[in-house]
């Protein structure tokens, strides 16, 4: 038979009850509990830290182990505002750290020779090369009936000049190119798309619809 215990019985008597039976003051079993759930809790603080810091670990050796080099950012201009929106691409890239390579791919008519205050083109492709590093790649525009002319600052080139961004596939020195349009917005860093697993090429359905 259970004892139960009264409004007469002190502290020392429910001591010496639960020593009898074998059990443990309620207090202290709750309490005890409640201690071995914290160590638990900063048991498993510690080991996802320690986790944590071995990722980070590892992600440095593997990137230091990397030749950026092998690795380009594409982007092609075919008149004065698909140069200036590329130029400010390559900027967000140089702001957030891309190590990638990059390169701008330019109708073979433009050059660097900055002939007047008003040659804009010249002028931005300077500061492609010179602040942004960028490596120029002159072509001959593509066009929906094959070569065409570029545009200009006065006169913008054709939708159908976009099919020049397929120039892209000739950078076959690189173990792998990222192409990117002229009318988007980088807002972080892209270099791990690079380290990806192995693919022949990989593309959303368009740049407006993500599956």
């Amino acid at each position: 038979m259970s004892k139960s215990f009264d409004l007469d019985y002190d502290d020392d008597d429910r001591q010496h009850y639960y020593r009898q039976y074998g059990k443990d003051h309620p207090e202290r079993s709750r309490a005890a509990v409640g201690f071995l759930r914290r160590t638990r809790l900063l048991n498993l603080v510690l080991i996802g830290v320690a986790c944590l810091f071995l990722l980070w670990l590892l992600r440095g050796s593997r990137e230091k182990s990397v030749d950026w080099h092998k690795f380009a950012y594409s982007l092609y201009a075919t008149d004065t505002h698909s140069l200036c929106n590329a130029l400010l691409i390559f900027e967000s890239l140089k702001r957030l750290g891309s190590k990638a390579d990059r390169v701008l791919i330019v109708p073979q008519e433009w050059d660097t020779t900055v002939h007047s205050a008003t040659d804009r083109d010249s002028q931005l492709l300077k500061i492609a090369q010179d602040k942004y590093k960028v490596t120029l790649y002159p072509v001959q525009l593509l066009g929906e009936n094959g070569a065409t002319t570029p545009g200009t600052l006065n006169a913008e080139s054709s939708w159908d000049t976009s099919i020049t961004k397929l120039v892209a596939f000739d950078l076959v020195y690189y173990d792998r190119v990222l192409a990117l349009d002229s009318d988007m917005t980088v807002l972080r860093n892209l270099d791990h798309l690079f380290l990806l697993p192995q693919a022949d090429i990989a593309m959303p359905r368009a740049y407006w619809y993500l599956p």
